[in-house]
């Protein structure tokens, strides 16, 4: 039996299980996190008291400095970390009362890196983000989708190479390529930009706003502020695990706000003719 087999089987078994849909309730966000606290046993706060919600339809870039909080807080937005404070809904329902299937097929996680022991092909890659729906009708097949979605993050080319094999970059489409063949209204993307070239860059946030213009809830983490005031509907800024400002990318993004939150001077201008916010750090004169 082979390794993908094996993996199929196991997610498989949870087919067995009643595992209704996530009913977004009316008037409800997508997620919510209600003074969300995370602390370790010695007392210390990742992320102290953080309200956020991202709806269907837009797209939140979230922003801070090393050691902010971002990827503890999107840990807690997306059910791998469970808060000690305050409480974190997913369609107006308690994260904790979802199981596991039923929350894969309401989101999506992309994490920083991914690392597989065992050389699955991109292709099998991408097909274990159909797992959540295995047993169940659907309006397209397996193969649709995944051709699809490896089209999307351009790695169709790479569909038989081993995920091992791949560069950084490469991987990352590629497991952005898994994420959306979920098919989940609701996409979290930590720094997916990270190993990414100019081109794929932008071409990952067009996919990410293009999938919100379309009514999905899109949550990305990101350094990169000119990316974020480009594409975001909302930036929330944190530092020190705590929400500093959220709003509007012109909102936030002012030189006063950025520069303390970041520790260095910065210039914020709009782009001539675009009207394109544009964030650049000072320089001292050599």
């Amino acid at each position: 039996m082979s390794l993908l087999v094996e993996v199929r089987n196991r997610f498989g078994a949870l087919t067995r299980r009643s595992c209704p849909a996530v009913e977004i309730l009316p008037g409800t966000a997508a997620v919510a996190a209600r003074g969300v606290t995370y602390a370790l046993e010695n007392g210390t706060r990742l992320v102290d008291g953080v309200s956020l919600e991202v709806h269907p339809g837009e797209l939140v870039a979230m922003l801070g400095p090393n050691g902010a909080g971002k990827s503890t807080l999107l840990g807690l937005l997306t059910g791998d970390l469970v808060a000690t404070g305050g409480e974190v809904l997913v369609g107006g329902h308690p994260i904790a009362d979802l199981g596991a299937r039923e929350l894969a097929r309401h989101r999506a996680v992309m994490p920083q890196s991914t690392a597989l022991a065992f050389p699955f092909t991109v292709d099998e890659v991408v097909r274990m983000g159909r797992a959540p729906y295995l047993g169940m009708p659907c309006d397209e097949t397996d193969d649709e989708i995944v051709a699809r979605c490896l089209a999307e993050t351009d790695t169709a080319h790479l569909a038989r190479r081993a995920f091992p094999s791949l560069s950084g970059g490469e991987q990352a489409r590629a497991t952005l390529a898994r994420v959306l063949a979920q098919q989940a209204p609701m996409l979290f993307l930590d720094e997916p930009t990270a190993a990414l070239d100019l081109k794929h860059t932008e071409d990952v946030l067009k996919l990410a706003r293009d999938r919100a213009r379309r009514g999905d809830a899109v949550l990305v983490v990101l350094h990169d502020l000119n990316l974020a005031a480009a594409y975001a509907d909302r930036i929330a800024l944190l530092a020190g695990g705590r929400m500093v400002a959220c709003g509007a990318p012109e909102e936030v993004c002012t030189a006063p706000t950025l520069s303390e939150l970041y520790g260095h001077p910065v210039d914020v201008m709009k782009r001539p003719g675009s009207g394109e916010l544009l964030v650049l750090p000072r320089r001292d004169a050599a």
